[in-house]
C-alpha cells in the first residue's frame, strides 16, 4: 500500500490563476434568440440577460471577481500578497480540501437564467486534474443552477450564493508528487431558462444551449492555449508567443451558435451551422493577432461531406493535406470532426455541409417492444421511424402487422430514405394516429420510387398529416408514396412548403401505378408550393394529387387540393395525370393552376384538365367523375402551334388517350 503522506503536490499560489468570467454581459446577443426572432418577436424586444458575478471580500462586502486571480483561503481568510508579489504556499495531501472566497451570481437582467460552473484552461501536469474534485456547494460543476428575474417594485437582484472546493483524492498515491496545475480557470456560463411565457408557453427557450468558454492567462515565453474542456474539446485556441499585445495579460474565447448569415447559400440537401467567435483580454477588448497567426480547432461534426467553411460570409480556403500558414485557409478530419484554421481575427464562422442519411442515424431498437401477440410496431421518435424503413428495406415487409405512431416526428436534420423499395415492399398497415411528421427531404434527380414510402403493397397507410416536404426523383416520385401499388391510403393531409420535382409519373402525395383506393386526402399547402414534371419528348403523367392511376375500378374520393402543377408535355391533371379507364372520381375538387409547358404533337396540348390530364379509353370501359370541380387556371403551350384558348370538357378533364377512337365512356355528374 502506498503512504499517503508521502505525497505532497504542490498546486502553489504562484501557479494557480484562478479567472472567473461571466459569460453573458450586456449587449451580448445569443443564439437563441436570433433562431425564435420569426415566431416569438416579443421574447426579444423585451428580455436582456445581464449576469454579474461577485466575490466576498476579507471584510464581508460583496465586490467584483470578474477577471480576478483568486486565492485559496487561508484560516479563513483571503492571504495577502507578500513583497515579491508570491502568496503563501499550500501543500496538498490526499484528503486535504481547500476553498475559494465565496461567490455569487447576481441576475441584474429580466429574464429567468440557468447557469453552471465549469473549470477549464488545464495546464501544466494535466495528469494530476483527474485526482482533484471541485464542487460547488457539494454538488458537482457544471451542474445546472437557476436564479429567476428581479421581482417588480423591487430594487433587490437575485442572487445565488455558492462556494468552489477543491479536493484531493484520498487514493492519490506517488506518482503525483511535485506536480502542478496552471492556469485554471473557473468559468461562469449562463443562458436563457424555462421561466418566462411568451404567446404560447414557457417552452420557447427549453433548448437554449450555454455558449463555449475558454480562459487562460498569456505566456510571454511559449504558446497559450485556451481549451473550454481538457478532453473531446469543442475549440481550442492556440495564439503563439508574442502573438498578442504586450499589454494583453489573459484571453477569453466564447464560442456561440447563432444564424447564418442571409448571404451564404444554404439548399434544401444541406445543414448548416454557424458559430460566433469572440476573443477579448482582460479589460473585455477584442484582441486580434498582431504578429502571425493563431491556429483554431473547432468541432464541426464527424464524417461530413461537401463541407465548406466561410469566415465573416467569405469562403475560406481548404487545403489538402498539410495546413497553409496563411489566414482564412483550413483542413479538415472528418474522423474526429475537427476543423484546424489559421485565423488573425475573430467574426462569424459558418461550416455548410451536406445532411446525413437518417438511416445512419436510426435507433438500434424500439423504445416500446414490439407486440408480437397483436402484431403491433410503436414509433415516437425520427430515430426509430429510421429503423422502421431500414428494416423494411432489409427485407422485413411487416406483413399482418400494423405500425402506429405515437408522437409526432421532425425529419429536418438528415435526408430520408423512402420506406419500401423495389423486391422489399412494405405490406403492412401504417397508422399515424393523427400525428404529424415534419420536414422531409427526400431522393435526387435520378432516383425512382421516390417519397415518405417508396413501394407498398397489399397494406394500408392512413391517419396522419406530412407538413412540409422537399421531394426529387426520376420516375414514381409523390410525397407520400412514389409507388403506392395495391395498397390503400386514407385520411392523409399535406401541408406547409411542398415542392415535388421528377421526370414523370410524378404527384403531389403519389407517383405511379396506384391499383388501390385513394380516399379522405387533403393537400392544403402554403403559397408557392408545386408539382413540376420535365419529361422531355416522353408522357408526363403529372397530377395534383397522384401522377398516374392505374386501370381498374379503383376509387379516388372525397379530395381537395390546392397545390400547383406544371408538366412538359402531355397528362397534367389538377388531381391525376391519367383517370384510367374504370376509374372513379368522386367529390374531388382542384383549385391549384395547372400548366402545361411545351407540347410537342398536334393535340397534345388538349391532354391538361383540372381534375385530369388525360382519361384513358377503352371499349367497354367507363371513367366517372361525380360531384368534382376545378377553380384554378388551365395554361397550355404547344410548341408549333401556341397557346390554348379552349379546353376540353369545360377545362375539367383533358383530351382521350385514343384520340381516333370512340371505344370507352367518360361520365361527368
Amino acid at each position: 500500500m502506498k503512504s499517503k503522506k508521502a505525497v505532497r503536490s504542490a498546486l502553489g499560489m504562484s501557479v494557480l490563476s484562478i479567472a472567473l468570467c461571466a459569460a453573458m454581459l450586456i449587449g451580448t446577443t445569443f443564439a437563441w434568440f436570433t433562431d425564435t426572432a420569426t415566431t416569438s418577436v416579443n421574447k426579444i424586444q423585451s428580455g436582456t440577460l445581464d449576469i454579474a458575478l461577485e466575490m466576498k471580500d476579507n471584510e464581508g462586502k460583496w465586490v467584483s471577481a470578474e477577471g480576478k486571480t483568486l486565492q485559496f483561503l487561508v484560516n479563513g481568510k483571503i492571504p495577502a500578497q507578500k513583497d515579491d508579489g508570491t502568496y503563501e504556499t499550500i501543500l496538498w495531501e490526499p484528503g486535504c480540501t481547500y476553498q475559494l472566497p465565496q461567490l455569487r451570481v447576481v441576475n441584474k437582467g429580466n429574464l429567468a437564467v440557468k447557469f453552471k460552473v465549469a473549470v477549464t484552461g488545464l495546464e501544466g501536469n494535466t495528469e494530476l486534474a483527474p485526482v482533484i474534485e471541485w464542487t460547488i456547494n457539494g454538488l458537482k460543476l457544471g451542474d445546472d443552477l437557476h436564479l429567476a428575474p428581479k421581482a417588480n417594485g423591487t430594487e433587490v437582484f437575485p442572487a445565488t450564493e455558492f462556494t468552489i472546493s477543491a479536493h484531493m483524492q484520498e487514493t492519490a498515491g506517488n506518482e503525483y508528487q511535485n506536480k502542478s496545475i496552471e492556469n485554471i480557470a473557473i468559468t461562469v456560463v449562463a443562458t436563457q431558462d424555462t421561466v418566462e411565457f411568451d404567446s404560447k408557453d414557457n417552452q420557447y427557450d427549453a433548448d437554449a444551449i450555454y455558449p463555449v468558454v475558454a480562459a487562460a492567462t498569456v505566456n510571454t515565453g511559449s504558446d497559450t492555449v485556451l481549451k473550454d474542456k481538457e478532453v473531446d474539446h469543442n475549440v481550442k485556441l492556440t495564439a503563439p508567443a508574442g502573438s498578442v499585445a504586450a499589454v494583453t495579460t489573459s484571453l477569453k474565447l466564447t464560442v456561440d451558435t447563432v444564424s447564418t448569415p442571409a448571404g451564404i447559400s444554404v439548399s434544401d440537401t444541406q445543414n448548416s451551422q454557424t458559430f460566433e467567435v469572440k476573443l477579448v483580454d482582460q479589460n473585455g477588448e477584442k484582441v486580434k493577432a498582431t504578429s502571425g497567426l493563431f491556429t483554431v480547432e473547432m468541432n464541426v461534426g464527424t464524417g461530413r461531406t461537401g463541407l465548406k467553411l466561410y469566415h465573416d460570409g467569405v469562403l475560406m480556403t481548404k487545403d489538402d493535406g498539410s495546413l497553409t500558414d496563411a489566414a482564412d485557409h483550413y483542413v479538415y478530419n472528418a474522423t474526429t470532426g475537427y476543423v484546424t484554421m489559421k485565423v488573425s481575427h475573430f467574426s462569424p464562422f459558418t461550416a455548410v455541409f451536406n445532411k446525413e442519411k437518417w438511416e445512419n442515424h436510426a435507433a438500434e431498437s424500439y423504445a416500446t417492444p414490439v407486440d408480437e401477440t397483436n402484431k403491433v410496431v410503436t414509433i415516437a421518435s425520427a430515430e426509430e421511424l429510421a429503423l422502421f424503413a431500414k428494416q423494411v428495406n432489409a427485407g422485413t415487409p411487416y406483413k399482418g402487422y400494423t405500425v402506429k405512431l405515437a408522437a409526432n416526428i421532425d425529419l429536418e436534420e438528415n435526408q430520408w430514405t423512402p420506406i419500401g423499395k423495389s423486391g422489399s415492399t412494405f405490406q403492412g398497415v401504417f397508422d399515424g394516429q393523427g400525428y404529424t411528421i415534419s420536414n422531409l427531404i427526400v431522393g435526387s434527380t435520378g432516383q425512382s420510387d421516390v417519397g415518405l414510402f417508396g413501394i407498398t403493397t397489399n397494406g394500408e397507410v392512413k391517419n396522419f398529416t406530412l407538413n412540409n416536404a422537399i421531394v426529387k426523383g426520376y420516375l414514381d416520385v409523390g410525397a407520400v408514396a412514389g409507388t403506392p401499388y395495391t395498397s390503400k391510403y386514407s385520411n392523409i393531409t399535406l401541408t406547409g412548403d411542398v415542392r415535388v420535382d421528377g421526370f414523370a409519373y410524378v404527384g403531389g402525395m403519389f407517383g405511379k401505378n396506384a391499383y388501390a383506393n385513394l380516399t379522405d386526402l387533403t393537400i392544403d399547402v402554403e403559397d408557392g408550393s408545386y408539382v413540376n414534371a420535365k419529361s422531355g419528348n416522353y408522357r408526363t403523367y403529372v397530377g395534383g394529387l397522384v401522377g398516374f392511376m392505374g386501370e381498374g375500378n379503383q376509387v379516388v374520393k372525397n379530395v381537395t387540393s390546392n397545390i400547383d402543377v406544371t408538366g412538359s408535355t402531355c397528362d397534367v391533371g389538377g388531381i391525376t395525370g391519367i383517370a384510367h379507364y374504370g376509374n372513379s372520381f368522386i367529390n374531388c375538387k382542384s383549385s391549384g393552376n395547372v400548366t402545361l409547358t411545351s407540347a410537342q404533337d398536334e393535340g397534345d396540348e388538349l391532354e391538361i384538365g383540372g381534375i385530369a390530364g388525360v382519361w384513358l379509353n377503352q371499349a367497354g370501359q367507363t371513367v366517372t367523375l361525380t360531384g368534382c370541380s376545378y377553380t384554378g387556371t388551365l395554361s397550355s403551350y404547344n410548341v408549333k402551334t401556341g397557346f390554348v384558348t379552349e379546353f376540353c370538357y369545360n377545362g375539367l378533364v383533358g383530351n382521350k388517350y385514343t384520340r381516333n377512337s370512340d371505344a370507352g365512356t367518360l361520365t361527368i355528374n
